[in-house]
């Protein structure tokens, strides 16, 4: 028996009217969430896979990487998509695989066939592994700055536990087929999955159609050990401010992302990088002027940033939710980390978000009181 959460429009006279949001919880741990979206000519399916038993090792540094490579080019094998106007990206998270397909609201039937596609495990050789592993190096040696100096940030507090989600090309290329058979079986296993779909679809019929799909999942019954920081962690290194948090559910958490938010709007050439996570994670703040940082720091009490601060952060939320691709990309980056975890419990917080947590945050960060 399915488990549905049903978020309705307002009712109308002549009858209930159809919801425009449906969460599925399958039996299994699959999450399969459909919303409709009245104004949108695109629809955004996107696939999110929990890293949840399968994060990097120092011997397997870079597999979901790799798979996620993989399995993407399994997504427009005849062009299908790419001719129908649908666009397919991919990327690998710390926390989670995310694989998205945009198309216009007329074309829904090819992105979810697309998505289906990369849930299937291609057959894999020791020249496709070094066919590709070289090509995610030239990819590594682009990476942006910014994530970077997150990810050394990452690094420093949790050591070979916080190894970087692009992993390492080195690594990547000695690895096995078998190995990355292991990975996708865990990635894929029912209860690391969310799939999600907004745009201007049948609520219902979307899900009729997609839930069998997810049934059919193995669920993966290993413990899990959540990633947690013991204490307050603290980087600055040219420019740069890095800190540790808990889980975006505390509003310590809440209060720092407001925090770095203000400070980086204090800064010329400010930029912030944090990706809610419901386990520990890392708010970075920075900019090319590491002078510049210490005087506002030095400057600025806390009062004067409270109130930007708050607004920051519930924009930098809110702002996510004006676009199908960016509602299907919030609600399941949450989604398929805690069916509990929504952007919601986020943005209500920080309208309520007290002076006191502002301030002891900004403190941290290096600010006047």
């Amino acid at each position: 028996m399915l488990i549905t959460t049903l978020i309705c429009a307002v009712a109308l006279r002549q009858g209930p009217p159809p919801p425009v949001r449906l969460l599925t919880l399958l039996p299994n741990g699959a999450s399969l969430l459909v919303e409709r979206v009245e104004s949108a000519t695109t629809a955004s399916i996107q696939l999110f896979c929990s890293s949840v038993g399968s994060r990097d090792t120092t011997a397997t540094h870079g597999a979901r990487h790799l798979l996620e490579h993989l399995l993407s080019k399994s997504a427009d094998p005849s062009n299908t998509l790419e001719l129908s106007g649908g666009v397919f990206r991919a990327q690998t998270t710390r926390d989670y695989m995310q694989f998205e397909v945009e198309v216009p609201a007329s074309q829904i039937q090819i992105g979810i066939d697309a998505i289906s596609r990369t849930m299937r495990m291609p057959v894999v050789s020791q020249e496709t592994i070094t066919k590709e592993s070289k090509i995610i190096g030239e990819e590594l040696a682009l990476a942006d700055s910014k994530a970077e100096a997150s990810q050394l940030a990452w690094e420093e507090f949790l050591g070979e536990a916080a190894l970087s989600p692009g992993g390492d090309a080195k690594k990547m290329i000695k690895l096995e087929p078998e190995q990355l058979y292991r990975v996708h079986k865990t990635q894929f296993a029912s209860n690391h999955i969310a799939l999600i779909v907004v745009g201007h679809v049948d609520v219902d019929q979307v899900t009729k159609q997609l839930a069998p799909m997810l049934k059919v999942l193995s669920e993966d019954k290993r413990p899990s050990t959540p990633r947690t920081f013991d204490g307050l962690y603290l980087r600055r290194r040219q420019g740069v401010l890095s800190v540790g948090v808990g889980s975006v559910r505390q509003t310590s958490t809440l209060a720092m992302v407001a925090a770095a938010l203000a400070l980086a709007n204090e800064l010329n050439g400010g930029y912030f990088v944090y990706t809610p996570s419901a386990e520990s994670g890392v708010v970075t703040v920075g900019c090319d002027n590491p002078e510049a940082l210490d005087a506002v720091l030095k400057s600025t009490d806390a009062p004067f940033v409270f109130v930007p601060g708050k607004n920051l952060a519930r924009q930098y939320f809110e702002s996510q939710l004006r676009t199908p691709e960016g509602i299907a990309s919030l609600r399941g980056s949450l989604l398929v980390q805690s069916p509990s975890l929504k952007p919601e419990i986020l943005i209500s917080p920080l309208k309520s978000l007290t002076f006191k947590d502002f301030q002891e945050a900004w403190v941290k960060l290096g600010g006047r009181p």
